[in-house]
This record gives structure tokens, C-alpha cells and sequence, in this order.
């Protein structure tokens, strides 16, 4: 199954296609190798060419500067020759350098400052040559690849070839002292230094985005393979089966393939931009698909059906054998097949008792729900009839099974819930609740039938139930306002709801102020400033009104009056209604 890029380990060999071949790249690091040298789009998933491209000159300027030299516009050329997908995950970075030309040993352009590019040599300390130079500069960070020094298997990491042999290669090192020098990797791996003259290996490395698909066999850039493929449990010779699977983002095709039990190898049955395909069952005894998906000119990896069993030819069939099924922690699947066209009546029985009587779809998958099992040992029995024009046709299938208790934890503490000593969670309550048959088996199904027995009455703002009883509706609603600093009479402050409130509560957001407003009232709650209570029930100059679906109040008449009205400026405040 295809991984992301980022999730390759470091020194596997990928391929990259290059003029539609494939080429082979080293993963040499993942991730940023070190935040205060390298800008951060450095973040992802270093690859460096396994062979060199060609021999050439640093500079044909003689300088041993990096921008603008021969061999970085040597590089920028070949990203003609990726696909357009590949050329895009080339992440645009900012890679540290030493300007060259006889700067300064320890004048390094780095972070945000580093040389825009998208392919570029590596430099000798992500080689793993820190060190070995008093004039190298420190123009990098040694990448998870390599090793350090100059020993055998430091060398080692560093040999390259051209045309099948070892050759020499460029560092994007300069010789810090020199206006014209440059430090190479010798065919040996070791290190050397020359002019900015001689032609010597172009090895281009890449950082590429991490989540871009790596295939099992490690091509770059291919396309996601579908999540699902789904097949029957069961299916009858000389009907009809049906393949489908999950669409997969940005893919052009899929190819299915087929093998059933005389096949000697997979068979093409459908190409094409669907997402289903249907096709007759032959005389098999079973049969297995896989699909993989196009896109970019590339296979994903395939996905692969389980197998499935294939009867021959009856007028009614049960999938399976009778026996035992085990300890059971999923759902029971079966399905009833038949040759002809009568109604499939399907009769579930657990433990002798009578729990569903159903018709069923003729080949269908159907399933019994393992939380619906009783703990313990037990038996299913399945009965399926139908007619096909000679008299009714029974068949059975039954099975035993064992259903672990779930176990709670002891009383007065908390734990997790854990079967079969595993944690286990429920998504939601909904799941986690189970309700008898008549209720839909669970808590969601429920609530929507009880919904369904009541009536909403908007005019009086209740609920009735069933036998005409009221039920009073509460609404809630919460919101915030932002202080002017204005108070008084003549700049009350007044907020509108859905709803016609009975109770508004008011908090600022710093605790100092709090109020609690009824209708009829001043203000029945007193404020509270740093525990210092502030009883407006004794001071008349506050006043509140609750007209129709507002509230307004303000205050006369006191020192701070924009503090104790709950308007300071620029303040927030918020609240909550009751209606």
C-alpha cells in the first residue's frame, strides 16, 4: 500500500521519472536539519540523485560564487525533465551559502535569507564533511544520511557514479579564503578542492513536499488507491455479482481486476472512469478482485478484495457452514441467495428464541448486530423459505457462538471501559445507549420517535404531548456587547433577542460586574465589584425594563456610572437569556 514520502525511511531509494524514465533518488534526510540555517519551507523530505547527470564547470566566470554560477542554472534546466505533479511537489526553499569570492569565513546567508532554489547541491557539512576544512564554511547541517568524517563507511555514502563509474562531484562549498576555489567529493568519497575550472559531477538534491504517495515500489507521485472494495459475502453461479469501491480525489481511471479459482493469474475485467462494475458469476468456487487508480500518467497500489465464496446454481442458499463462529467481537454477516425470482423470507433466531422475520434481497449482505448477541455461549439459527413454482424451499444454517461480558470498572472509581481487554469508547451517546427493538435498538433512533410524539406549539410556547398535556419550552440564547462608556437616562443600553426573555444575566469579562435583571424589578441580584457587594435594590437610580423581546436599563446618579451600568468603554460584556 502507497505511504507518504515523509513516512519513507531515510536511506531508501525512491524513483523519480525523468524524461519518463525512472531514476533513482536516496532519501538523505526528513524534516528541517536545522531551524536557525534553513528557511522554513526546508521542512520536508530531502532526496539527492543516487547518480550524477553530467560533468560541469562550477563557474564559467572563474568565481567560486553561488549565485548565478553555471551550476545552478545548469540545475534550474533540469526541472524540465520531471512531470508536472513532480515539479510541483519540488518545494521552492531557502537553502544557507557562503557568498563566495573571498568573503569572511563565517559570513553565511541563512534562514529567510538563504538562496532561493529548487534543485541545488548539497554543501560539505550536510555531506558529512564538517570539520575536515579550517576554510569550509559552516554553510549547513549534516543530513541523517551521512555519517562524519573520512573513514571507510563515512566515504562510503558519498560515492556517486556517472555512466557506471565513480566519479567526482560539486559541493556547493566555496573555499572561504579564495576567490575562485571549491571543495568537490572525490570518486572515493573523500574530500578535495580545486578551481571553479575544471568539470567535475552536477549530483542535484530536492526537499519535496513529505505527503506526496510513494508506491510499494517506491515511484514517486503516485495517486491514492481506493479506501474500500466492496464484494459480496456469497454469490451464485450464473448470476450476477456486483464490485464497487470508493472514489479516490483527482484520479482520472481505475483498473479492476478479477481472479477466481481457475484463473492462473489476474484478469482485467473493466478500465474506466466508474466507480462499480457488475458481470456474471461463472463456475467458480470463488472469486477475489482488486482495483488500483490513474492519475498523473501513474498506478496507485492496489486494493484488494477478500475472497469471495462462489454455490452453484439452487434454488435457495444460506452462506456459510454450520458450526461454531467463535469468540464474537464484530457483527454476524450472511446472505440468502436463490436461482429464481420468489420472495426470500428470512426468519433470525437466537438462543430459541424469535427475534426478526424479514424479506430478504436476494444475494444481499445482512448482518446481526454483536451488541444485540447475549453474553455468554449461544446459538443463531437462520431460516430462509421461498417458492420458486414447485413448493415452498427451506434451508437453515446455525451457528454457535461465545460473547464476552463487557467489564466495568469497580464501583466508587474511575477507569476505562475495556472487552476483551482492550479500551473501547462509544463515537456518541446515541451509540453508547441501547433501547428495546420498538425503539430502534438505539438512543438516536429513540429521541427521533419520541420527537415524533409530540406536537410543538409555537403561539403558546409548549410542547404537547400525546394526550393533549402542555410541556413549557425554555429558550436559551447567549451573546456579548462591547461597552461604550456612556450612562444615564439618556443612553440606556438595550439588547433585542429571538424570544420574549423573563431573565437576563450579565457578566463582565474581567469578574469585576455582574447583574441578574427580572422583570418588574431594579435590579434583583446585587453587582459585585472585588467581592465589595453593591446592592442596587437600595439605590432607585437604576432602572430596568423588559418591553416585548428587549431589555434596556440604565443608571442615574452615581460616581462610575458607565462602570455600575455595565457600559465601561471598549469593555466586553456578555450575557445570557432565559425566555
Amino acid at each position: 500500500m502507497a505511504q507518504t514520502l515523509g513516512s519513507v525511511a531515510v536511506g531508501s531509494i525512491v524513483k523519480i521519472d525523468e524524461n519518463g524514465s525512472p531514476v533513482n533518488y536516496i532519501v538523505v534526510h526528513i524534516g528541517n536539519p536545522d531551524v536557525r540555517l534553513y528557511g522554513s519551507a526546508c521542512d520536508g523530505a530531502w532526496l539527492l540523485r543516487q547518480d550524477i547527470v553530467e560533468n560541469v564547470q562550477w563557474n564559467s566566470t572563474n568565481a567560486n560564487t553561488l549565485v548565478g554560477s553555471t551550476i545552478m542554472s545548469t540545475m534550474a534546466g533540469y526541472l524540465g525533465r520531471y512531470e508536472s505533479h513532480i515539479q510541483s511537489a519540488i518545494k521552492t526553499v531557502k537553502i544557507p551559502y557562503h557568498p563566495g569570492n573571498g568573503w569572511p569565513l563565517w559570513d553565511i546567508k541563512s534562514g529567510e535569507s538563504g538562496l532561493e532554489c529548487k534543485l541545488f547541491p548539497l554543501c560539505g557539512y550536510e555531506a558529512g564533511l564538517s570539520g575536515i576544512s579550517g576554510v569550509m564554511p559552516i554553510d549547513g547541517a549534516k543530513l541523517d544520511y551521512f555519517k562524519s568524517g573520512l573513514d571507510t563507511e563515512a566515504n562510503s555514502k558519498r560515492i556517486a557514479k556517472l555512466n557506471g563509474a565513480a566519479a567526482a562531484w560539486w559541493l556547493r562549498s566555496p573555499v572561504s579564503t579564495s576567490t575562485d576555489g571549491k571543495f568537490y567529493v572525490l570518486p572515493d568519497g573523500s574530500l578535495g578542492s580545486t578551481s571553479v575550472n575544471p568539470s567535475y559531477g552536477v549530483l542535484p538534491a530536492m526537499i519535496m513536499d513529505p505527503t506526496i504517495l510513494v508506491s510499494d515500489d517506491g515511484t514517486v507521485g503516485v495517486p491514492a488507491s481506493p479506501t474500500a472494495l466492496t464484494v459480496p459475502i456469497q454469490v451464485m453461479q450464473g448470476r450476477q455479482i456486483t464490485v464497487s469501491w470508493s472514489a479516490v480525489d483527482g484520479v482520472s481511471s481505475y483498473i479492476l481486476e478479477r481472479k477466481a479459482n481457475t484463473d492462473a493469474d489476474w484478469v482485467q475485467v473493466y478500465s474506466g472512469a466508474n466507480t462499480s462494475f457488475e458481470e456474471t458469476v461463472g463456475t467458480w468456487t470463488s472469486v477475489q478482485y482488486r482495483v488500483k487508480s490513474l492519475a498523473n500518467g501513474k498506478y496507485g497500489d492496489y486494493t484488494t478484495s477478500t475472497s469471495v465464496s462462489v454455490v452453484p446454481l439452487s434454488a435457495l442458499v444460506i452462506s456459510g457452514s454450520d458450526g461454531s463462529l467463535g469468540t464474537l467481537t464484530n457483527d454476524v454477516q450472511y446472505s440468502v441467495s436463490s436461482s429464481g425470482t420468489s420472495t426470500l423470507t428470512v426468519t433470525e433466531t437466537i438462543n430459541g428464541v424469535n427475534t426478526r422475520t424479514y424479506t430478504a434481497t436476494n444475494g444481499a449482505d445482512n448482518k446481526i448486530s454483536v451488541v444485540d448477541l447475549p453474553t455468554g455461549t449461544g446459538t443463531i439459527k437462520i431460516t430462509a423459505s421461498t417458492n420458486p413454482g414447485s413448493g415452498v424451499v427451506t434451508v437453515t444454517r446455525e451457528w454457535t457462538y461465545t460473547k464476552a461480558a463487557i467489564t466495568f470498572p469497580d464501583a466508587g472509581s474511575v477507569a476505562d471501559l475495556t472487552q476483551q481487554g482492550k479500551t473501547i469508547w462509544a463515537k456518541t451517546i446515541a451509540e453508547a445507549v441501547r433501547t428495546p427493538g420498538i425503539w430502534g435498538d438505539n438512543l438516536g433512533l429513540a429521541l427521533s420517535k419520541l420527537a415524533q410524539a409530540m406536537l410543538y406549539d409555537p403561539s403558546d410556547s409548549t410542547f404537547t404531548d400525546i394526550s393533549g398535556g402542555a410541556i413549557p419550552m425554555v429558550s436559551i440564547e447567549t451573546g456579548s456587547y462591547k461597552g461604550t462608556g456612556t450612562s444615564g437616562s439618556s443612553n440606556p443600553n438595550t439588547l433585542t433577542f429571538e424570544f420574549e426573555p423573563k431573565a437576563l444575566f450579565i457578566q463582565e469579562e474581567n469578574d469585576n460586574y455582574q447583574a441578574l435583571m427580572l422583570p418588574g424589578k431594579t435590579i434583583s441580584y446585587p453587582f459585585y465589584n472585588n467581592g465589595e457587594d453593591i446592592m442596587f435594590p437600595s439605590r432607585s437610580y437604576n432602572r430596568v425594563a423588559f418591553s416585548g423581546s428587549s431589555v434596556s436599563w440604565y443608571c442615574d446618579g452615581a460616581d462610575s456610572l458607565a462602570t455600575v451600568q455595565l457600559n465601561r468603554s471598549n469593555v466586553n460584556y456578555y450575557y445570557l437569556v432565559l425566555g
